[in-house]
């Protein structure tokens, strides 16, 4: 259980009372208006952005590029200390990430990013949505600004910051998939490109983490390539089929690093693979790297460093690049954990009969088993439906918990209040954190599998509110999975279980 948060922070605005407020149309039409107008924006067919991003609490220095075409085609480039290398893009409407794994952006995710990509975003950014809210004038980091609400049909809400002074829009609060991670943006200096005035200095706050662009030079409407990375696509061979091996109720397998067997845990609730600290630097794997927030069970985990891409080999099959980041995993006692990138390019088969771990491209027999829909979201993470009680809640499914946790929200459903239930030790994440339990008797069913009623781990995880909020929510983890086989097919969005 381990999340980085490349988009997450706490907003903190200063309200102010206006008289009155302007319409949200109007403040859209003024900021065209202020930027060059509509008929010089769309002249834009292609615009290549080139500069360097600055992450000064680290003293790092970063070159990046941004190649933009209608209607809305984007591949962005940042090369960080180390080899490290981020890249994201949209073409032909599939959108993709290398930040650090490797993987196809989906539901939510995806069209944020289309709608983010478009050149032409300033144009049409008030038709697409369904819903737009002047909230206040507020204080937007040191700017007196209109604060706007963006709710959209499909995709993310945002908000909108226009200058009071001027009308530009000089920043934007920007959710993924979950309503309690927001990104702020705040844009400034803006210099006039081929009639069109381009904000160049962009300072981005995440939980954590503080960013700043400052733009180099503009191109616009020269060739630009935004094909989708030909190794963005899982590295071709065999089936993987290995003697299913458990730690305690976790899933463990053999990775294969530097010429030698690695131990790692499989754990569909970390999005990135994480090798231990101790086996970077025996892999001779700079200190240099990207310092990242990440989440886990307890709280953040400090230190976790993103890394260059390194070879592995799981079973017959070879890996020749899979980015990874850092972390000392002392408390886990394995050498790595194998995240969401790594295995979101197959269908995992974790079959107790026959007593093997498979990782396949083709699909399994599944014939007996329930069908359970899933989703996919932040960052490859995958999301179900759960009933409490009778009751939808929101969860996780996450193979590197001991135990299927719900929040106090969702155990009221059952008639639980704060406090009730018995002490029931404490939650280990892949973290290394424990976080203290209770447990109580519940009704579970997932989706039409009904587990009869069930003894289950109470707690507010931070986990679960960085995800979903304030809203009832539940982890799934091993005990209900234990015995159980369990195919999780990625690409069709489906979990699989046995009886």
């Amino acid at each position: 259980m381990l999340t980085l948060l490349l988009l997450a922070c706490s907003p903190r605005h200063v309200p102010q009372a206006p008289s009155t407020l302007p319409q949200p149309v109007a403040l859209f039409e003024a900021h065209l208006a202020a930027i060059g107008g509509a008929d010089a924006v769309e002249a834009h067919q292609t615009r290549l952005t080139s500069g360097t991003v600055y992450v000064d609490a680290q003293e790092i220095a970063a070159p990046f590029s941004v190649a933009q075409a209608m209607p809305a085609e984007v591949f962005t480039t940042t090369q960080f200390p180390g080899g490290l290398r981020l890249q994201s893009g949209v073409s032909d409407g599939v959108a993709w990430a290398r930040d650090p794994g490797a993987r196809y952006r989906y539901d939510d995710e995806r069209t944020a990013a289309v709608r983010r990509g478009s050149l032409h975003r300033a144009v049409h950014d008030a038709e697409g949505a369904a819903a737009m809210t002047v909230l206040e004038r507020a204080d937007f980091h040191g700017v007196d600004a209109w604060r706007v609400a963006l709710d959209y049909a499909d995709g993310p809400d945002e908000e909108a910051w226009f200058s009071v002074s001027d009308g530009r829009l000089v920043g934007r609060t920007e959710w993924g998939d979950s309503e309690a991670v927001p990104e702020e943006v705040l844009l400034e200096d803006w210099v006039v490109f081929d009639g069109v005035a381009i904000a160049t200095r962009e300072t981005r706050w995440m939980e954590g983490l503080v960013m700043r662009s400052e733009v180099a030079a503009v191109s616009v409407n020269q060739p630009v390539d935004t094909v989708i990375p030909a190794d963005l696509a899982p590295p071709p061979g065999p089936d993987i089929v290995l003697p299913l091996r458990r730690r305690g109720s976790h899933v463990i397998l053999p990775v294969t690093m530097g010429g030698e067997e690695r131990m790692f845990l499989l754990d569909t609730g970390a999005n990135a693979t994480v090798i231990d600290a101790g086996l970077a630097a025996e892999l001779g794997m700079p200190a240099a790297g990207l310092v990242v927030p990440a989440g886990g069970a307890a709280g953040e985990i400090a230190g976790l460093r993103l890394q260059r891409a390194v070879p592995m080999r799981i079973g017959e099959r070879d890996y020749p690049a899979v980015m990874v980041a850092v972390l000392d995993l002392e408390g886990l006692g394995l050498d790595g954990v194998l995240g969401a990138d790594v295995l979101s390019w197959h269908t995992i088969d974790i079959d107790p009969v026959d007593g093997e771990l498979r990782l396949t491209d083709t699909a399994p027999d599944v014939r007996g088993l329930t069908a359970i829909p899933v989703r996919r979201f932040s960052a490859g993470l995958l999301q179900l439906t759960v009933m409490v009680a009778g009751t939808p809640v929101v969860a996780m499914l996450d193979l590197g918990a001991d135990v299927t946790v719900l929040s106090w929200k969702a155990a009221n459903l059952a008639g639980l209040t704060y406090g009730d239930g018995e002490r029931d030790g404490a939650l280990m994440g892949a973290d290394g954190r424990a976080v203290p339990l209770f447990a109580a008797a519940v009704d579970l069913e997932l989706g039409a599998l009904e587990l009869g009623e069930q003894r289950i781990s109470i707690a507010n995880l931070d986990a679960l509110s960085r995800h979903f909020g304030s809203e009832p929510a539940a982890l799934v983890g091993q005990d209900l999975l234990v015995g159980r086989r369990v195919v999780i097919d990625y690409a069709g969005g489906i979990l699989y279980l046995g009886g």
